[in-house]
């Protein structure tokens, strides 16, 4: 049975050396994701706020509030 590159005779710290990089890889995409993502929501929600016809009063009556 032939195995994969990753993993060698010693293929069990292999392999978990390659899960612990595929997850920091992960983590470190959706984080670059996150950062790019965030200052768009802002600057959407400044827009927004500064459009006086987005803060209407019939708008602000469907918002339920406590």
């Amino acid at each position: 049975m032939a195995l994969p590159p990753a993993v060698g005779r010693t293929g069990e710290t292999r392999l978990g050396r390659l899960t612990a990089l595929v997850g920091a890889g992960y983590f470190f995409v959706w984080t670059v994701f996150g950062m790019a993502a965030f200052p768009l929501g802002v600057a959407l929600a400044a827009v927004g706020y500064s459009c006086r016809r987005w803060r209407a009063p019939f708008r602000s009556r469907s918002v339920w509030s406590s």
